[in-house]
Formats: structure tokens, C-alpha cells, sequence
């Protein structure tokens, strides 16, 4: 493993910044809520990954995704709702093979690997609308992945990402589109 020389940091309320050792930025992110942080080899990775994103374009294709469970199954439900200037073209919904080992975090991955090959498989770029943060931060290695959803998320994700962005929703706010993607992952999670 190559050795980390330096440490970015950035997040909400917290001015972005590049530390040199690992003592100095621990001190920095240690009990700060919301701080994102990562070490790198190089000083022009780490400037990288300060670089705030590209606003998203306010026409073009979004995909709203969203996961669900209950108690009631062992599986986990999702839901994937894909629009182009406000008009719905294309949805699917459905279920984890498996148990659902991290609840709703499971559909929530499974809706977002789904956009992404629709996105793939149609030549589109797509901005994906979730309102779990892993959803941007596992598949741009933002956040270590150590659950096994999250690693085969990881995994799935390379070589994948070209023409997607991500952008961070309010969970039940009354958006239109993330509503309909919160009921398709209610119905998957209840298929048998």
C-alpha cells in the first residue's frame, strides 16, 4: 500500500483544506458531523478531490432512486424513476435477491446500479437524485466500503460513472419524483 503523504478535507461549515500528516487532519475531522476526508499519495489528488462538483444542468436526465424495507420480509425493496425535463420515460421496481443484511441501504445501491445501466446501456448521461449519501460517496470511493452491499456497489460502479452525476435529495419533502421512486421500492420490497 502506497504511503498517504497528503490529507484533504472538506464538508459542511468546515473550511476545505490539505494537511500533510495524519495527526494534524485527525485533530481537524474528529467529531466534526458531515466532514468528508481522505488521504492521497499525490498533492494534485487531493487538490482533485477539493474541487467542487459541476452544478447539475436544470434540464436534462435525472433518475431518482430510492430503497426500502419492512421488518415483515427478509428482502429489501427499490425503486427507480427516470425523467428527461420533467416527464417520466422509464421505471422499474423490484426486490434484493438476497436478504437484505443493511435494510433499505440494499434496495437504495440496487435502484442506483440499475440507473447506472440504464444510463450505460443508453448511451445517456444522468444525473442519479438519492436521498442516502452512500449512494455518491461509495461509488466516487468517497467513503471506504466495508459492508458487502457497499463493496459489490464499489465494484460495480468502475468504469461505470463517465456520464453520471449524483445529487442529494430530501427524503420524504414532497419532491414529486423521489416520492414515486419511495413507493416503487415499497412495492418491490413487498413482492413474493
Amino acid at each position: 500500500m502506497a504511503k498517504k503523504n497528503f490529507y484533504a478535507v472538506k464538508g459542511p461549515g468546515i473550511e476545505s483544506k490539505i494537511y500533510t500528516n495524519w495527526p494534524t487532519c485527525q485533530k481537524a475531522v474528529k467529531g466534526v458531523k458531515g466532514v468528508l476526508y481522505k488521504g492521497f499519495e499525490t498533492q494534485s489528488e487531493a487538490e482533485l478531490f477539493l474541487t467542487p462538483e459541476p452544478a447539475p444542468l436544470a434540464t436534462g436526465i435525472y433518475a431518482y432512486v430510492d430503497g426500502s424495507f419492512t421488518p415483515r420480509f427478509k428482502h429489501g425493496g427499490w425503486g427507480v424513476v427516470i425523467v428527461e425535463n420533467d416527464i417520466e420515460i422509464y421505471r422499474e421496481y423490484g426486490r434484493t435477491e438476497n436478504d437484505a443484511l443493511s435494510r433499505n441501504i440494499d434496495g437504495e445501491v440496487l435502484a442506483a446500479m440499475k440507473a447506472i445501466e440504464w444510463a450505460n446501456s443508453n448511451d445517456q448521461c444522468i444525473i442519479i437524485c438519492h436521498d442516502y449519501t452512500g449512494i455518491r460517496h461509495w461509488a466516487l470511493k468517497e467513503w471506504k466500503a466495508q459492508s458487502t452491499i457497499a463493496k459489490q456497489y464499489q465494484e460495480f460502479c468502475q468504469g461505470k460513472l463517465a456520464k453520471i452525476q449524483f445529487k442529494k435529495v430530501a427524503a420524504h419533502s414532497g419532491d414529486k419524483w423521489n416520492d414515486i421512486a419511495d413507493a416503487l421500492a415499497k412495492q418491490g420490497c413487498e413482492q413474493v
